[in-house]
This record gives C-alpha cells, sequence and structure tokens, in this order.
C-alpha cells in the first residue's frame, strides 16, 4: 500500500459529470499513465497519488505524481527522476494509437509533469537539509530539500543535462571494463540507413551486460528520439547529433529484473530514414 495522499490532485483521466462524453484520446492516455505508474510502481516503489494532463482538442501535456518512502541524495534523486521521465516518454512515444492526438510528436520532457514527495521508510518527514521534493516542470529538474522556508530549491537542471550525467555512468562502466581487459570491441550488429547515418552496437565480452552505441553520418545537430526495447521494457530518451553529425558513445544496459537473457530492439527514430537494430543479451534461450 502506498498509504493516503496528503493533498488533493486534480484527476483529469476518467473525469466523469453529468453529461460529459470522455474523449478517447483522454481514455488511452489514461490507460497509458496508469500502464507506467504500475511499472514504476513494480520498478522503483513509486506511489502514484495523482493524474492529470493539459488537454483541450488534443494532447499537450501529461502528469502524474507519487509517494517514495526512502531517503535520497541528490545523485539517487536525479536517477530517480530520469527514470520516470524516460519510462512515461517511452510509454506515450511508442503507442500508435495516442501518436495521432499528440499536440506534437515526439512528447519530450517538456510535455510531461511530474512530481515525487520524499519521506522516510515510516512514512514520517524528513529531517532539515535533506532532499524531500523532485520535480520535473517544463523539462526542467528540480530538487528541494526540507528547510525553514518550509521548502528551498538546491538545484535546478535541464532533462537533458539530468539524462547525460545518468548515461555518462554507464559510459565510464564501459570504459573502466575496456581498460581492465584491453580487449578489442565487437560490434554485433551494424546498420547504415539510406542517406548514409549508421549506428553500431559494440560489445568487449557477452559475458558482461553492458553495450555501448555509436553512431556518424547524421546531419550536424540532427534530434533524434532513441527507444530500447529488451523483454517489454522500454527506455526512451532524445539525442542530438554534434557538429560532425556523430553521436557520441551510448551505453545501455538491456538487462532485465528476472529474465537471464533476450534481444534488445533499438529504434533511431527521424523524420525520414528511421534505423531499427536488435542484438542478444545474455543467456539466449533455445
Amino acid at each position: 500500500m502506498c498509504g493516503i495522499a496528503l493533498a488533493m490532485f486534480s484527476f483529469l483521466f476518467g473525469y466523469a459529470s453529468f453529461g460529459y462524453q470522455e474523449p478517447d484520446y483522454e481514455k488511452i492516455a489514461g490507460k497509458i499513465t496508469e500502464k507506467t505508474a504500475k511499472k514504476l510502481k513494480e520498478q522503483k516503489n513509486l506511489c502514484l497519488v495523482g493524474t492529470g494532463g493539459g488537454m483541450m482538442n488534443d494532447i499537450q501535456a501529461m502528469h502524474m505524481s507519487f509517494y517514495f518512502y526512502q531517503e535520497v541524495d541528490l545523485k539517487t534523486a536525479r536517477e530517480l527522476l530520469v527514470y520516470a521521465i524516460s519510462e512515461y516518454l517511452s510509454a506515450i512515444n511508442s503507442n500508435t494509437e495516442i501518436r495521432p492526438y499528440l499536440h506534437q510528436y515526439p512528447f519530450t520532457a517538456k510535455n510531461l509533469e511530474i512530481r515525487i514527495w520524499i519521506y522516510k521508510p515510516d512514512r514520517s518527514e524528513l529531517p532539515p537539509n535533506e532532499i524531500d521534493y523532485i520535480a520535473d516542470i517544463n523539462g526542467i529538474l528540480e530538487y528541494h530539500v526540507q528547510g525553514a522556508d518550509p521548502r528551498q530549491s538546491i538545484h535546478e537542471e535541464t532533462y537533458e543535462e539530468a539524462l547525460e550525467l545518468v548515461n555518462s555512468g554507464f559510459t565510464r562502466k564501459i570504459s573502466q571494463i575496456n581498460d581492465e581487459r584491453r580487449g578489442e570491441k565487437i560490434i554485433i550488429n551494424e546498420v547504415v540507413a539510406k542517406d548514409g547515418a549508421k549506428v553500431s552496437i559494440n560489445v568487449e565480452s557477452f559475458n558482461y551486460f553492458l553495450f555501448q552505441i555509436d553512431g556518424e553520418g547524421f546531419k550536424p545537430y540532427e534530434s533524434l528520439s532513441f527507444i530500447s526495447n529488451s523483454c517489454h521494457e522500454i527506455l526512451y530518451t532524445s539525442i542530438q547529433a554534434d557538429k560532425d553529425g556523430k553521436i557520441l558513445p551510448i551505453g545501455i544496459s538491456p538487462a532485465v529484473i528476472g529474465e537471464s537473457g533476450g534481444i534488445c530492439h533499438i529504434d533511431i527514430l527521424r523524420e525520414k530514414d528511421s534505423i531499427h537494430l536488435k542484438f542478444p543479451w545474455g543467456i539466449q534461450k533455445h
């Protein structure tokens, strides 16, 4: 049980009043939010306490609010918030039913509002100077501590900045493995689009669950949507090519709790010539 909500939230999905007919896109949005919330509860123990959104003829924004019963530092708070944002975006952008109703596609962190209130495991309030509230508001991630005000902001960053910091941890880990083993990377899959853009999946050893994605041949500063699907666990993020049309190395761990191996599907979505590839990880079932 997630406990009793201590504040009133606007539940726009499933809103009912006399004579009101809920549009199809609100029903679809509600199902996506419900499914995402269930996954976030299972994977991160985030307890949903509120949903909402901005919907007038189309879907401009989608909102979720949570309680989290565990102390966090800034690094853990960032990882938790980035994970929640990525899962929500992935669920929205990979759903073909909702796509025609989105005010813009793909949805980005600027179209989401995610708020997380943090408590002790016994559900009591945290002491002063502990992070007790984090949020994504219009693509800006906010971190607050309990203070005399009573709440004070200690840090702000864009979703892209936070995502880069989280992903850099995977990249450093891959580099560390390479340094330790001093082996040559193995390209396990490579796809070249019609316009010459190329994406490759590298790994040094199949004993590890860490892979690296490299790309080149894209337009300078081209905006891309990156979606990975491993055993139905989906991760979405926005990336951008550099001035030379290259994608900075992306570290990815496709391992899924409860699974010993599987196939990871990668989609790099573009306006034209999207790239699709897949690769095996872990122990394959025959």
